[in-house]
């Protein structure tokens, strides 16, 4: 059937004025607190095991396999994850519910992480383990699209720079925050995994208490078969170019950071050579740095490209900040120039963060699709954590590497190579 006119089929909740604080479209400052907190708590709660808890309890189970098994998980619950964020996306698009298209969907993925979380904690084996993962990224992905989706929903484009750039620092701050319960409570893992969950609930919850969230008119509601689920996960380049190229340029340019964020623990561990009790805190120490430049830079970046009406080129920066920095981590042998390729891959994730969301919503084509298309946006900045987990294995068995049987050589520059070769991508995307 034909595609139903936008403005014809969605309604706003009465609650969109008392979060509008200017009068004229923009979104408040009531709006932007409570929307950062949801995004916080979610992304907190999926991002604390991607960066250390996951590899922490794989680790406790099986430690004479950890890295195989560490990757085949990481590797699964990242493919769950690339196809989970479009379909619920796309679920989110046609919802007809009296409490909206978005919050459902934000319910159904706080609450059901937490159930992960829970299984998470109390896993006693890698069945276990990535029974837990997979339906952390499963349901997560759920949340996480809904919100997303808000900012293409609510904001206007004067605003969007800013808010990409929050909502891209929000991963960060996640981060931070989980990292920081995992150093002090490292042995626990009820705590590491459950404090983060209950934050994301109560955060998410309080976002859809004062969410002005659009409704779709039930009459208005597209058919959904087999042909528009397969659609969740696919674009047509001729029909939208701009977003096609742009899809493929951030792909590549997120592969160096998903590298350097799944491989963070073995890395020290076994490049550096650093005894395995004291890994955890280096772990979140080189957190510490990376997303505190991050956390500075990304809403800095949004409000910058906002302000100058340019994105490609902070876009660009942001991949050669980020080769560099897998560069400058492989030359690293010892602890002083480690930490200098984590800042200067704080730069590169901070420049990245704040920009892609903004960049994703003036390449789209459709407004009717606004959840399905952030989606696959979402799996060009996911799909190298589900692909490298599969890759890397077979470069860190080339040779015998720098330390030990493990080449994090070709590792690293395989993936600083194929982020450069992303920033002449941009040439071919078009920004309205």
């Amino acid at each position: 059937m034909p595609t139903p006119d936008l403005a014809a089929v969605l309604e706003t909740s009465p609650t969109s004025e008392a979060l509008d604080a200017t009068g004229n479209g923009r979104v408040g400052p009531g709006f932007i607190a409570a929307y950062t907190f949801a995004l916080f708590g979610i992304w907190m709660l999926v991002m604390t095991p991607a960066t250390v808890s996951l590899a922490l309890r794989v680790n406790q189970v099986t430690p004479d396999s950890a890295t195989s098994s560490y990757s085949l998980i990481a590797g699964i619950g990242a493919l769950v994850a690339m196809f989970a964020n479009p379909l619920f996306g796309r679920l989110s698009d046609i919802t007809t519910s009296r409490f909206g298209m978005r919050r459902p969907w934000m319910l159904v993925g706080a609450l059901g992480g937490g159930g992960a979380a829970a299984l998470l904690a109390g896993a006693d084996s890698l069945l276990g383990i990535f029974a837990g993962w997979a339906l952390m990224q499963l349901f997560v992905n759920a949340a996480i699209a809904a919100l997303i989706a808000v900012i293409a929903d609510q904001v206007p484009p004067q605003q969007q720079g800013l808010l990409s750039g929050i909502a891209g620092m929000t991963p960060t701050a996640g981060i931070l925050a989980g990292t920081y319960f995992v150093k002090l409570f490292p042995n626990d893992p009820w705590f590491i995994f459950m404090a983060p969950a209950i934050i994301a609930v109560v955060a998410v919850l309080l976002f859809m208490a004062v969410l002005p969230d659009r409704r779709l008119a039930p009459g208005a509601r597209p058919d959904f078969d087999l042909k528009t689920l397969a659609g969740s996960f696919y674009i047509d380049p001729r029909k939208a170019p701009s977003f096609s190229w742009y899809l493929l340029s951030m792909f590549l340019i997120a592969s160096a950071l998903a590298v350097v964020q799944t491989y963070l623990f073995f890395f020290i561990q076994n490049h550096l050579g650093i005894a395995t009790e004291r890994v955890p805190g280096l772990v979140f120490y080189a957190v510490l740095v990376m997303n505190l430049i991050a956390l500075a830079l990304s809403p800095l970046s949004g409000l910058i490209s906002d302000r100058i009406q340019r994105r490609k080129p902070v876009f660009a920066m942001a991949g050669a900040a980020l080769a560099l920095g897998a560069v400058l981590m492989l030359l690293a042998g010892g602890l002083p120039l480690f930490f200098l390729s984590v800042a200067i891959m704080g730069v590169g994730y901070g420049l990245f963060s704040g920009l892609y969301i903004a960049m994703g919503t003036e390449t789209m084509v459709d407004p009717t699709t606004n959840a399905r298309d952030l989606g696959l946006v979402n799996i060009a900045y996911t799909l190298p954590y589900s692909l490298i987990p599969l890759v890397a294995p077979l470069l860190l068995a080339i040779g015998e590497g720098q330390a030990g049987s493990e080449n994090y050589g070709a590792l690293l520059i395989t993936a600083a190579i194929v982020a450069l070769v992303g920033i002449p991508v941009l040439k071919f995307v078009r920004i309205r």
